[in-house]
């Protein structure tokens, strides 16, 4: 028969066969194989250089007929199925792959003829190993899509590609077969050259090794020496040998248990791992999902801060500051624990991304207990090339070490995908504000070349002239054109800035950390259970600073389909025979974020109103290569499988969402309000003006969403050519908003333009009080999961202005009856006896209504206010004025206030006093007040002295259970904890008869109680902390931004 040339010697003579090296694509951490306990036969897909003959009566065509399978088995002794008998071994999950013989095939238990190999093992090639790859298996159907990333990291680590194999394997067949009680790995080992011993020591002090953990080494070893990773080289306390990394996994049940620290687990090294089970029954897995924990090791250096809101007072009972941080890794092990309290492989989790915040984080070992210490480092624009500080792979680990966990602790298998945030390079500021020097970072980054695109911070490259040579000879000129005047402009006119000089205010890397109105993103402080003041103390005065303005790099992919997963998009058919079609018991599609991401939505929003796009400018990011066209083949694939598939279902994963309410939108908004038609892209003129993209689909995806909807939705009100309940998507879970909810959809014809898709139905699962149901083969549902880590976002109706805040959670699905449940942390310091505080606190959400009622593009009514009065002559009674939401919800027991009182002794020393004066509260409803005590009375006066403001003070407002309607949201959150924000306490001057102001308090006085405005409304007063406080470790703003430039002052 006309067959490709063998390559290399044959397997089954005398001689030593030479090694093949080889990547397991599939099954990989992030893509385990499950097989059910009827299937005979399994599959694996692995890439390598040229393996076995390909028979050429075995070619085959696949279903799409856009490529061709061939059967590798060409030869009379069967090559590639011996080679894979050689090098292929089923492990355990823990501790080193043991030592094998790989010149026996050992998998099937054979000696060096591989005899029983034959029979038990095919092999198919299926696709080139290169970027994208559409991955087919050997029945010509769609199974997978290879994530470029993962091609251009092994090809970097040495590997030299190839081709895509499946390996099918006769599992009564294997000498070590899948086990139903634990999950084992797949690992393909060699012996390591000379070179390899040489480089790698440690990995390979053992005769063979497994030949991806040698890749992985590489991989590692090159990121730590890149300089725009400067990835970990170890977390241990021994330095790494040759050229290898040091790098363990992490003592996951004793890390979740602390607040400032994290603890090693010393015999797990960081490797390579391809799970695989044998499931007990046939019953479909319950679907658990879980996205945007952003783990982030910040939070364990934020913990240690000591600040308090009120220094020095032994009656202020709130805690330090550091002890008021969620801790994102702490709360998401908390749901793996839920969701694996059964710990049998009877629940598949769906981990649909944003697993970190960003690559490169604060090493939190280097950050002590001092504040101003703290302050210093926290400073990215500074720090963020110190050595060792700001390294790559610490939260990836994490992520990594607690879904190790999940397998072999809570026997509980994990599908993820990308989100956007594993692309995101650097840290940015705990409250980002787009200022000027931020915004003239942004326009020289986009519309310029002359800043590095590699580089960060004050060492950033910044070449704003370029040398032109005339006849007049060599002379600069400038690089900053017209399109970034344009690009000036622009930014000033959207965002109230005052740019004059793009070079010039660039430069003044000072001004990076200055106060602006304009938050780049605004809920930050709230994601940590803090509100801005409290986590800008704890943070320090550079608060603002923002790296880039496009944090998004693709090339950050490659950690995460290094170790997680290969495959980009998957699709698993649960029960499926590998080599003959069958019903499956479940389909599930995993797709990832794609190649790109538009956040800034500068082209498309509030320049050209002919387009489809109504989101504006700073959207919450859209995936800009989603839905692909092999994203779609998949999805049809996955159709054909649920059509041949009698009951099951069919589940969709991403991390984008499909629909999402944009946060000020409650979902008691009426249908009529919460349409928009599905768009092929945002840059298409809209029917008759309705739009593609609005605040029904914040979060979505830009292209084929029409294909998506009418190929594969099935809501009422479709077409002929819509899916049907055999072959629509039954349930669609994502991400990324941090808002929960179950969304039902239909078509719907307004009196004119397009058919829309109308949101009939919004609910959190977690507070609505009746059973949520979706059963499967009827209607599609949208379900959008809640932050698995950081504090969630809801808004029923408009309950709390856009601001309810929601424990940790994920979302539960069973199949078999369509019931859907949200599991939550929501431990706190008093629940728990310890630092954990995942119960959102009304205080936070009422103090983000008070700063957010700033902004009046916002809608919100400030919660609470002073009304201006002759203090005295009122009987010393102040009236309040509260909003409509913060009347409605009766939730205030109680007002006090801080006064400070400082000076100077007859001995020049500092003199300072807070005093804490408790008013009577009157809640009525009409006229609320408070009125303070005759001995508070000459405080007040004392505090005020000469000038027209107190020196410092404090409101703290006590809170009580909220009053709620049906659903009650306020169960979850801990209203107990009362809320405090800075004040300004003073009295109106009154003119003097001989010109001049007299600010002295009298009996006709008008005193002010009001929040002060701009920066000292948001954050602490530096001055005030540095002046009065410098004993507890408060340094001088001018030393946290720029401790060169304030020393230098100093001499």
């Amino acid at each position: 028969m006309a067959n490709e040339p063998s390559s290399g010697a044959s397997v089954c003579d005398c001689s030593d066969p030479a090694q093949q090296v080889a990547v397991i694509l599939y099954p990989s951490l992030g893509t385990p194989l499950l097989i059910a306990s009827g299937q005979k036969r399994c599959s694996l897909f692995i890439a390598t250089s040229a393996l076995g003959v390909a028979n050429s009566r075995g070619r085959r065509f696949t279903q799409d007929k856009r490529a061709e399978l061939v059967s590798m088995d060409g030869d009379e002794e069967q090559t590639a199925a011996a080679t894979v008998a050689r090098h292929l071994r089923l492990v355990g999950m823990t501790g080193t792959k043991p030592e094998t013989d790989i010149r026996v095939g050992a998998l099937t238990g054979d000696g060096a003829d591989c005899a029983k190999a034959r029979s038990a093992i095919k092999v198919w090639r299926v696709a080139r190993f290169e970027a994208g790859a559409l991955i087919y298996n050997q029945k010509g159907e769609v199974f997978a899509t290879l994530s470029p990333q993962a091609v251009g990291a092994y090809t970097a680590s040495g590997f030299t590609g190839g081709h895509v194999y499946e390996v099918d394997l006769d599992i009564d067949k294997l000498a070590v077969q899948p086990a139903t009680d634990s999950f084992r790995s797949f690992a393909w080992m060699v012996e390591p050259t000379p070179q390899q011993k040489q480089n790698l020591p440690t990995l390979c002090a053992v005769g063979t090794v497994h030949s991806q953990d040698l890749l992985v080494e590489s991989f590692l070893a090159a990121q730590v020496d890149d300089p725009r990773h400067r990835h970990q080289p170890a977390n241990t306390g021994s330095a790494p040998r040759g050229k290898e990394t040091s790098l363990v996994e992490y003592d996951v049940a004793q890390t979740a248990q602390k607040a400032h620290t994290l603890a090693l687990d010393a015999s797990q090294r960081l490797a390579a791992w391809h799970p695989v089970i044998r499931l007990s029954g046939n019953a479909p897995l319950k679907l658990a999902h879980l996205s945007d924990v952003h783990i982030n090791v910040r939070h364990n250096a934020l913990a240690k801060s000591p600040a308090r809101v009120i220094e020095d007072s032994g009656s202020f009972e709130g805690p330090a500051v550091g002890a008021r941080v969620c801790n994102s890794f702490n709360a998401l092990k908390a749901l793996f624990d839920k969701i694996g309290a059964g710990r049998k492989p009877d629940t598949a989790l769906l981990f649909t991304g944003d697993l970190i915040d960003f690559n490169r984080n604060i090493d939190p070992r280097l950050v002590g207990d001092a504040i101003g210490e703290q302050w210093k480092k926290f400073n990215v624009l500074n720090h963020f090339n110190t050595p060792g500080l700001y390294p790559r792979g610490q939260d990836d680990m994490l992520a990594f070490s607690l879904v190790r966990y999940a397998y072999n602790e809570l026997k509980l298998p994990v599908f993820m995908t990308s989100g956007n945030h594993e692309a995101y390079a650097v840290p940015y500021g705990i409250s980002p504000r787009i200022n000027d020097w931020g915004a003239a970072m942004g326009v020289l980054e986009d519309t310029t070349d002359t800043l590095d695109p590699d580089g960060w911070g004050r060492e950033r490259a910044f070449r704003p002239t370029v040398t032109v040579h005339t006849r007049g000879g060599p002379h600069p000129s400038s690089r900053i054109g017209p399109m970034a005047e344009i690009g000036r402009r622009v930014v000033n006119s959207n965002k109230n800035l005052h740019i004059e000089d793009l070079a010039q205010t660039y430069k003044n890397f000072d001004s990076a950390s200055q106060w602006h109105n304009n938050k780049a993103n605004e809920g930050i402080s709230a994601d940590h259970n803090m509100s801005i003041y409290e986590a800008t103390l704890a943070y320090g005065p550079t608060y603002a600073q923002a790296l880039t303005g496009n944090n998004y790099r693709t090339e950050n992919y490659d950690w995460f389909h290094t170790l997680f997963t290969p495959l980009e998009d998957v699709l698993i058919a649960l029960g499926v025979e590998p080599d003959r079609p069958g019903p499956a018991t479940q389909v599930i599609a995993a797709l990832g974020w794609g190649q790109g991401e538009n956040f800034k939505n500068l082209t498309v929003s509030g320049v050209a109103v002919t387009t489809t796009d109504r989101q504006g400018t700073g959207i919450l990011p859209r995936a800009t290569q989603s839905f692909s066209t092999r994203q779609l083949q998949l999805l049809g694939q996955a159709q054909n499988h649920k059509r041949a598939s009698p009951g099951a279902s069919l589940t969709v994963a991403t991390h984008f969402t499909i629909i999402n309410y944009d946060e000020p939108l409650p979902y008691s908004t009426a249908p009529a309000q919460a349409r928009f038609v599905p768009s092929s892209s945002p840059l298409g003129a809209p029917l008759r003006g309705q739009p593609g993209f609005n605040q029904v689909n914040t979060g979505t995806c830009e292209i084929n969403q029409d294909a998506y909807f009418e190929r594969f939705v099935n809501v009422e009100g479709g077409n002929a050519g819509s899916a049907t309940p055999e072959t629509a998507v039954d349930w669609h879970f994502s991400g990324h908003s941090h808002r929960s909810g179950v969304y039902s959809v239909a078509w719907c014809q307004p009196s004119s333009g397009a058919r829309m898709i109308q949101v009939t139905n919004a609910v959190d699962p977690g507070i609505r009080s009746e059973t949520v149901k979706a059963p499967a083969r009827q209607r599609t549902r949208f379900i959008v999961s809640s932050s698995g880590g950081p504090v969630g976002k809801q808004n029923l109706d408009n309950e709390l202005d856009g601001w309810t805040l929601r424990p940790p959670s994920g979302t539960l699905l069973d199949p078999a009856t369509g019931v859907i449940t949200q599991v939550m942390t929501q431990r706190s310091r008093r629940s728990a006896g310890a630092p954990l505080n995942e119960k959102p606190r009304l205080a936070v959400a009422l103090d983000y209504m008070a700063v957010m009622s700033r902004h009046p593009d916002k809608g919100i009514e400030t919660p609470l206010a002073f009304t201006p009065t002759q203090l005295i002559q009122a009987g010393w009674t102040v009236p309040l004025a509260l909003s409509t939401t913060v009347a409605r919800l009766s939730c205030i027991a109680g007002v006090r206030f801080w006064v400070f009182e400082g000076g100077m002794d007859e001995e020049k020393r500092v003199v300072k006093q807070w005093h804490v004066l408790t008013t009577a509260f009157d809640a009525d409803p009409k006229a609320p007040s408070v009125t303070f005590k005759p001995e508070d009375h000459a405080v007040l006066i004392r505090a005020l002295g000469d000038g027209a403001v107190t020196v410092q003070a404090f409101c703290e407002v006590l809170l009580k259970q909220p009053q709620v309607g049906k659903d009650d949201w306020s169960k979850d959150m801990d209203c107990t904890d009362p809320w405090m924000f800075p004040l300004e306490i003073g009295v109106f001057g009154t003119v003097l008869k001989g010109g001049g102001m007299d600010y002295r308090a009298t009996g006709t006085s008008k005193w002010f109680f009001r929040r002060p405005a701009e920066e000292r409304g948001e954050v602490p007063d530096w001055k005030f902390l540095a002046k009065y406080y410098a004993n507890k470790g408060y340094t001088p703003v001018d030393e946290a931004i720029d401790p060169a430039k304030a020393k230098e002052a100093k001499q």
